[in-house]
């Protein structure tokens, strides 16, 4: 793409697109749903903090690996359905 300047007198009207690579090594654009949801699919990796507000549902396993701490503040509760497999230590501190 072409990096051609853009004048624009109402920023709100200047738009960003988002690309990134296939396995292939193609150039594919960030897709969303027509509501603005960002979806993916493979594995995503993130380096350092994540902020999330709002609800998370997640369908599927979940695995968390770390060597260090992972860190919840606030409140939590949790409806859980269905089985529960934990393997290691368990530390629960109030």
């Amino acid at each position: 793409m072409p990096n051609y300047k853009i004048f624009q007198d109402n920023p709100e009207q200047a738009k960003i697109k988002i690309y990134g690579t296939d396995s292939a090594g193609d150039v594919q654009p960030l897709l969303t749903s027509t509501s603005g949801v960002m979806s993916t699919s493979g594995i995503v990796g993130v380096s350092g903090s994540i902020d999330i507000s709002g609800s998370v549902a997640v369908s599927g396993p979940i695995e968390i690996t770390s060597s260090s701490a992972i860190g919840i503040s606030g409140a939590v509760t949790a409806g859980i359905s269905g089985s529960v497999a934990v393997s290691g230590p368990i530390e629960i501190t109030s």
